[in-house]
């Protein structure tokens, strides 16, 4: 089984994905015993940007500055999360940047866009319900993680990596 975890500061959402089938999909109570996972959040920390994210950047990849308060705050939630998680397979993914790599990177906010994702992410799983932002971050996490073990995907950076799918 894969994770992949959107990390919010109040709460965080957890992807279990098994081949195509989601095990799980919601609000991350209890961390699941996966054998690699995917963390949507800063695992370490350099200001204003890391050396992963200016390659993001020159990729045409927007991001966040980690030194904004909000940035600095997922990243010590993140690290919370990761000292609990008992797997050593640990990618910092960013499924904004997945997204947009396989082709549907449309805004969360709005339903008609979030639709359109749902329908991007049945490509790679099989799922019925109405997906919120939490959740089509944690689903692209984990497919992000998928695509590493099926070789495509690839880390990018040097002192720290991002995963993002080979295209």
């Amino acid at each position: 089984m894969i994770c992949g975890i959107d990390v919010g500061i109040k709460e965080s959402f957890v992807a279990v994905v098994e081949g195509r089938r989601i095990v799980y999909l919601g609000k991350l109570k209890d961390l699941p015993l996966c054998e690699a996972y995917g963390i949507d959040a800063p695992l370490s920390y350099e200001e204003p940007f890391r050396d992963c994210e200016r390659e993001l950047l020159k990729m045409g990849i927007p991001v966040i500055p980690l030194n904004t308060p909000f940035m600095k705050a997922l990243h010590k939630k993140a690290v919370e999360i990761v000292e609990k998680i008992e797997s050593r397979i640990i990618f910092e993914v960013y499924p904004y940047a997945t997204r947009k790599l396989l082709g549907f990177a449309y805004s969360k906010k709005r339903k008609e866009d979030r639709k359109k994702i749902e329908e991007s992410l049945k490509k790679f799983f099989d799922f019925e319900k109405e997906l919120n932002e939490h959740e089509i971050d944690a689903l692209t996490a984990a497919l992000t993680v998928k695509l590493f073990f099926e070789g495509k995907a690839k880390e990018v950076g040097r002192k720290c990596k991002i995963l993002i799918p080979s295209v």
